[in-house]
């Protein structure tokens, strides 16, 4: 599990921070309008819905590792595509969203599962903080490097690069076991599992309407007020290191304290983090925002997740894959809102803080007892 880790920190942390805060970017900056943008989002994200059920009927059949080993095809491939579109335009555009959906849900089906299967419910804040931490230190400083990177030698040369990174992430799936999903695809299963987990389906389409305001619209509205990459990635790197900061901070007390009031104090303080994104204009006012909204965000996400996750045991893969129902749903709320809200996108961030209101009155049920067995995974040693 510890090479799932690794690869994890490699490939999504450092390898996915190069690239993934700068691809609205890039596609505005080759001329693309906004409202393309978002539709490119819209596509790729419903791809993702799609592709989770093949994701997941494939690791029926060759196991979660060897659907892992797929996935870097996909992401080749997408990064190609993304190269190409600087020569050519039209419906190129959309087949790099749908060919990008896939490898995004053959990398997340799979990982989520292995995580669920052997994280400690007994510590999942602590576990939850370390798998966020591991990633986040990887690529700590990637935005900014792929900022530079994007400036100095061209976005051509910051996909090769992030190219390469991910062929060195490959290397640590090599020796791992082999475990397979088990899920049914079937009508009556699929009402029992949204049946009992109803209250998690819905907290999760408010959790990803502010968690993809964070990650997209947020550095368009900062690029469109700044008009530099290299700002972008400062920011990129500034929220994650915001980020990193607070799960070392309350990762380590995060499973001792009350969960439901740490993630409503996390709400309340993204809420006025949000006014206050509303009315920023200068470079001083986005960077300032960038730390609050990584300092808050994984404030409330590390209670949150550590809910959830242990809540998924019950479910494993039936739950984690239905899930993605309303994470994709929340998703695509967002980029309508920011195309019908064209003229002034940050009236998104207004919607963000509105829907956290939710979590004032969120009251996720008891903790179920586990039906999944695994060993325990030991996140205390070093990856």
């Amino acid at each position: 599990m510890r090479n799932i880790l690794k690869m994890h920190a490699l490939s999504s942390g450092f390898a996915g921070a190069l690239v993934n805060v700068f691809i609205p970017i890039y596609l505005l900056t080759l001329g693309y309008s906004l409202v393309a943008v978002m539709l490119f989002l819209i596509v790729r994200h419903a791809v993702i819905l799609l592709s989770a059920f093949g994701a997941v009927f494939v690791s029926n059949k060759v196991g979660l590792v060897r659907t892992l080993w797929i996935r870097f095809g996909f992401l080749f491939l997408y990064l190609f595509l993304l190269y190409l579109l600087q020569r050519e335009d039209g419906l190129l555009m959309y087949l790099v969203a749908i060919v990008g959906g896939i490898e995004a849900a053959f990398y997340w089906i799979p990982l989520n599962v292995l995580f669920t299967r052997h994280a400690d419910t007994k510590a999942m804040a602590k576990q939850i903080s370390r798998f966020f931490v591991l990633p986040e230190a990887a690529g700590l400083l990637a935005p900014l490097i792929g900022g530079f990177v994007a400036v100095l030698f061209g976005f051509s040369a910051l996909f090769v690069f992030a190219f390469l990174v991910n062929i060195g992430a490959v290397g640590f799936l090599g020796d791992l076991a082999q475990e397979k999903t088990h899920f049914q695809f079937s009508f009556t299963r699929f009402k029992q599992v949204w049946h009992r987990n109803k209250t998690y389906f819905v907290s999760e389409f408010f959790d990803n309407i502010t968690e993809e305001t964070v990650g997209i619209i947020f550095p368009i509205v900062a690029y469109f007020s700044l008009l530099s990459i290299t700002d972008i990635g400062a920011i990129g790197t500034l929220i994650s290191l915001g980020m990193m900061i607070v799960t070392l901070a309350i990762g380590r007390f995060a499973d001792r304290y009350d969960k439901k009031k740490m993630l409503r104090l996390g709400a309340v303080l993204l809420i006025g983090t949000w006014f206050l994104a509303f009315w920023t204009q200068s470079a001083i006012g986005f960077y300032a925002i960038s730390i609050l909204l990584g300092f808050f965000l994984r404030f409330f996400l590390i209670p949150y997740n550590a809910l959830l996750y242990a809540n998924a045991k019950t479910d494993d893969a039936q739950f984690l894959v239905l899930r993605e129902l309303p994470v994709i749903s929340a998703r695509i709320f967002v980029f309508l809102l920011a195309i019908f809200f064209v003229a002034r996108l940050e009236f998104v961030f207004l919607a963000a803080a509105l829907t956290l209101v939710y979590f004032f009155f969120f009251n996720p049920p008891a903790q179920k007892s586990n039906v999944i067995s695994a060993t325990p995974m030991d996140l205390s040693a070093p990856p």
